[in-house]
């Protein structure tokens, strides 16, 4: 055992999951439908829009693995030459699904919270991490994980603002 660590050791590779990496998913997806088509011995064209939809919303724990087993099952299953929804397992995400899986939501959630305090603290990184009872390098780190700006976000709240003021102005012209 100790052998294969030090083989495969040499050189270390960092793959993110297929959850970050939802582009690759389609091509993935396309990839093993034509090679189970072929070991099946079926003409599979490919998915429907609505298979393809819930194959990249689902969060994939099992990485590339679970994703090479779900399409292998629907290509075996389908008597059609395209996979449609119903030959995938249900999954958390999917489009009729009104919840989310759990580290999804939370994400989703700290990302619009995040925007919303920048916003209301008018794009002030100080004043935000304070609100938000984080210390401002976390909250840079938190930023950078969901690839938000804060130029960006406070050249909209300055653009909000104004839009207001003038909203005000002409509410007061009116009277």
């Amino acid at each position: 055992r100790n052998d294969l660590y030090y083989r495969i050791s040499v050189v270390p590779l960092f793959i993110p999951p297929l959850r970050d990496r939802r582009d690759d998913i389609p091509l993935l997806a396309q990839q093993f439908l034509t090679s189970s088509g072929k070991r099946a011995n079926k003409g599979l064209r490919g998915f429907t829009p609505a298979a393809l939809n819930r194959l990249v919303t689902h969060p994939w724990p099992g990485n590339v693995r679970e994703l090479e087993n779900v399409i292998e099952k629907a290509a075996v299953m389908t008597r059609q030459d395209m996979i449609t929804p119903d030959l995938l397992p249900s999954m958390g995400s999917s489009p009729d699904s009104p919840l989310k899986p759990l580290t999804e939501a939370k994400e989703e959630f700290e990302k619009t919270y995040l925007k919303n305090v920048l916003q209301l603290t008018g794009g002030n990184i100080s004043r935000a991490a304070q609100f938000a009872g984080r210390y401002r390098a976390d909250f840079y780190k938190m930023l950078k994980k969901y690839g938000l700006h804060p130029s960006t976000l406070k050249a909209k709240a300055e653009a909000d603002f104004e839009e207001l003021e003038e909203e005000a102005n002409l509410t007061e012209a009116e009277r």
